[in-house]
Parts: C-alpha cells; structure tokens; sequence
C-alpha cells in the first residue's frame, strides 16, 4: 500500500518562510522495503511565494528541481496553443474538440440508448475512422469503417473537427514529439485525439504543425513538468486534453528557442528522470557514472562559472578525479589552466576508503540511509580548489546537476565575499 505522510504545524505563513520538499526516488533497498535512500539533490527549498503561486513548483522537483522551474515559468508566459485557438474561435470560426466516444457494449437496444441519453451521429457513422493507437509520431494512421449508430459523445457542436482542413493531435507523449498529423481529407476518430478545423485557413494549421514539430522536445518536457496526469495517475506517455491546449505557441516562434542550459534542463528530464518511476533496475539514474558523463559534468560546471569568475587567465578549469570504492572524488581548480592538471584515476587502500565510506554513508537511522554530498575548498599549488566527492551513480553526475552544483558554489563563494 503506497503512503504519503505529511507533517503540519499550526503557525502563520510568512513572506519570508520556506517549505523544506524532499522527493524520495525509486532505489532497489526501497523497492526491498529495506530502508529509504536520501541525498543533498532530493532537497528542494520552496519559498513561501512559489508554493502559492507556482502549482507546478512540486512536480519540477520530483523531475530533479534545481532550474527545472525556472524553464517552465518562462514557457509558461509564453501565449499558448489553447489562447491562439481561443482567438481564432472568436474571430475566423474555428473549431477544436476532442473526438467521439461510444461507452456502451452493443447489448442494449436502441430505446434503451436514447433513454441514457446516447444519439445517432450521421457525421461519424459510415465514415473512416482512426483506430486511436495507430496513430505513430510520424503521422502514420490505420483507418475502419465506423459501423457504430449510437454514441455517449458525438462531438455535435463541433462536429467539423472532423472535416478538413484539420490538424489532428495524439493526446500522447510519444517517445520523440507529440503525433501530430495535418489532413485534407474527412477523418472521424475518438477521445484521444484533438481535432483543429479552419474554415478557410489551411495555411496557419499548417504552421502550427511546423512549429510544434520543431519543438518536439520543449513540447514533451513542458506536458510532463506540468502536466496532472502523465507520470502521475498513469502511464508517463498519458496526457490530457488541457496539457495539449496549454503548450506555449508564442507570437514569435524564437521565444522557443533555448539556451545551452535550458537544453541541458530539458534533455535531463526526458532522457533519465521521466524514466526514473519505473522500477530501479530500470532506471538510467541507478548506472555507473562514465568518464565521459564526468567530462561534460566538469565542462558544464566550469562554463557555467567562468561567466563571473574568469579574469584574463584565470578560470575554472576541471582536474584529475579519483575513484575510490563506489564514490567519485572531483577536483576544479580555479587560475591559469595548466595541461599537467588531467583527469586519471588514483588508488587508495582500503582503510582510507572505509574512512571515505563512512563520511559518505549515514547508516545511523534504521529506516532511512542519508547519502552525503561532500564538498571542500581549498587552496593548492597556487590554486583555488573545490572537491566534490559523491557516489557513483549516474544521478548525481548529471549535466543538469553540474548546473545546480555550480549555482550552489555560486552561492558558496558570494557569502564567503567572492
């Protein structure tokens, strides 16, 4: 049996006050029911401002947090896909709705179906129908002969949806865009497909199929950091009617365009925490971190820096790392960047690793394992260093942790007067 507790105290809010968020991730010894595993990055500070005003602030953190956030306020101010059509509506008589639904198995009789309410819809019956799971990301569609007289939903007030020219789109995360598919032809189909009809501008559907093909990546990360079904109640790829018709559709397309940051935000959350909620052996999270992932967290963490930090030859550069036991010790070095300073791997007995181990690992609580994150600056040959010594899984090496990292070292040296 799943349980959430929660824990409230009776004290006035301030503008000033915080809500400490912690997401307890999917782990192996969780799945055991042996104990809970907990880390610094499953902290999410919540200021008092956005746990009342941001409704999506609780599921960006359960997507890793950090400037997860940040990207979705942006897009969010952005018109949407549902206010265009609202205006369109309104001015040039476009229609859009969801398709039909028929909910009711063929036993009772026609009497009985009119006194619950079902009606006979001629604009769908005999007419060619999409079978719902069909339709592919790349427009592809297998279509029947809807045989079907009664229906619970016929679309009757916006039955042009099913006429063309129409955009017709998946309610569906898909694997690499949302399916999407323009049509000059009369299609029927059901509930899980948006139908958008222009009377007599084809020319602006199109565009919105461009544009939302464009950005197929954006669009997904978008409906699955807002969204309250996908990865929620159901199945991650799940989406709703008002997820699609919230997607941000600006007046200037470039307003979608992202920095080399946000890109890191977005692909972080699709590539690995949209798949963090299957089961832990499953997880991209759980892997052993590559030396490659190690290289572009240090180049991530150090571009991110040197913006602020880098005079003439000074700069953040990144070091030699060790590999002790299942942790990762980083080094970064801050001055001239000296080739000598390389990444390799160092041995250490086993007595220095157990020592390691247990600054690392609190096994003190009985039910719950905290996973330190430890981090030193110091001062070296001339240089200033910061080491970061963290387990091995992939979790905590990611580009988009490279970020927050840099962020919270940010925060480090400005209190300390740097």
């Amino acid at each position: 049996m799943a349980v959430c507790a929660a824990i409230a105290s009776n004290n006035l809010p301030t503008p000033k006050s915080s809500i400490l968020h912690a997401v307890i991730k999917r782990t192996l010894v969780a799945e055991q029911r042996q104990f809970f595993e907990i880390d610094h990055y499953d902290f999410h500070t919540v200021s008092y401002s956005a746990a009342t005003q941001n409704p999506y602030v609780w599921k960006a953190n359960l997507l890793g947090g950090g400037r997860i956030s940040r990207l979705i306020n942006r897009l969010q101010n952005l018109r949407s896909l549902g206010e265009y059509l609202d205006e369109k509506k309104e001015n040039e008589g476009w229609e859009f709705g969801e398709g039909y639904i028929i909910r009711h198995d063929g036993t009772k009789s026609e009497n009985e179906l009119e006194a619950l309410g079902y009606r006979k819809a001629p604009w769908i019956t005999g007419k060619t129908s999409i079978i719902t799971k069909s339709f592919k990301e790349n427009g592809t569609i297998t279509t029947y002969n809807e045989l079907e007289r009664f229906f619970y939903r016929a679309s009757e007030e916006n039955k042009n949806i099913f006429s063309p020219p129409h955009l017709l789109i998946k309610e569906n995360l898909g694997q690499e865009q949302i399916p999407m598919l323009f049509s000059d032809e009369y299609l029927c189909f059901k509930d899980k497909i948006i139908g958008i009809h222009s009377p007599n501008d084809a020319e602006s559907l199109k565009k919105i199929y461009t544009v939302l093909s464009a950005n197929g990546k954006t669009n997904r990360f978008f409906t699955i950091t807002t969204s309250g079904q996908a990865g929620i109640t159901m199945s991650s790829s799940v989406l709703l009617k008002k997820d699609i018709f919230n997607l941000p559709y600006p007046e200037d397309d470039t307003d979608l365009e992202l920095s080399n940051s946000e890109k890191i935000v977005r692909d972080d959350v699709l590539n690995y925490f949209i798949k963090s909620g299957q089961s832990s052996k499953l997880s991209p999270l759980n892997e052993v971190v590559s030396d490659t992932d190690l290289e572009e967290f240090g180049t991530v963490f150090c571009n991110t820096l040197n913006p602020i930090y880098q005079k003439g030859d000074n700069q953040w550069f990144t070091a030699k790392y060790a590999e002790v036991g299942g942790m990762i010790i980083s080094k970064f070095y801050f001055g001239k960047y000296s080739p000598l300073f390389h990444y390799e791997k160092d041995t250490w007995d086993n007595d220095a690793i157990e020592k390691l181990e247990r600054m690392i690992y609190d096994k003190k609580r009985r039910h719950v394992r905290m996973n330190r994150v430890l981090k030193a600056y110091l001062h070296e040959d001339g240089y200033d260093v910061l080491v970061l010594i963290k387990p091995n899984k992939l979790r905590y090496w990611l580009k988009s942790v490279a970020l927050r990292d840099a962020d919270e070292t940010f925060s480090d040296l400005k209190r300390a007067g740097f």
